[in-house]
């Protein structure tokens, strides 16, 4: 069976995803916490990165016909963004079998993460990134916005005690001094 002719037609499937996933993760990241926008934004992130991730683990699948690291990566991705959206979601009965099936694919995806990393060891040829910037890139960046989101939340609420209303928008006791106009 003949898998390639697929690869071409999901690969814009995959990069519309992923600039989707940037789009909306930002628009998310800088929206009022709690607001629609916000809430809107941030499903909308999870069904990019979602299908990002499932769409790049099945053509790496495709292209290289074996568990590699590419593909594990993709599954870690969505099994992270998956089980991030279900702790916002409330219990149900269900959520029992939910955690369980999620602590098998997680199972499941760490025994093949061995395995793609001991054929990778064993075959003599590790895929190293050779730019060291980048090395470092991949780490910091994350911090970095972590770090900006940190400071924005904490400038937030030291500049709203300041100026007399509260830091939390959906309190009933918020009120806005007059600005002197």
């Amino acid at each position: 069976m003949q898998t390639h002719g697929i690869v071409p037609v999901i690969v814009p499937i995959h990069v519309v995803a992923g600039a989707l996933a940037l789009v909306f993760g930002y628009v998310a990241l800088y929206a009022v916490k709690g607001a629609p926008l916000h809430r809107r934004s941030g499903i909308l992130f999870v069904y990019a990165m979602l299908t990002m991730s499932l769409t790049g683990a099945f053509m790496e699948a495709l292209i290289t016909r074996r568990i590699s690291v590419s593909v594990v990566a993709g599954l870690v991705t969505f099994y992270f963004v998956t089980t991030g959206l279900l702790t916002l979601r409330p219990r149900v009965p269900m959520s029992v079998r939910i955690d369980a099936a999620a602590i098998v694919f997680a199972l499941t995806v760490g025994l093949l993460a061995f395995q793609a990393g001991f054929a990778m060891a064993t075959s003599g040829r590790p895929e190293v990134l050779r730019i060291g910037a980048l090395l470092a890139l991949a780490v910091l960046l994350p911090i970095a916005v972590m770090l900006l989101w940190l400071w924005r939340i904490r400038v937030r609420r030291t500049f709203a005690g300041l100026v007399g209303f509260s830091a939390s928008r959906s309190a009933p006791d918020a009120t806005v001094l007059p600005s002197g106009r």
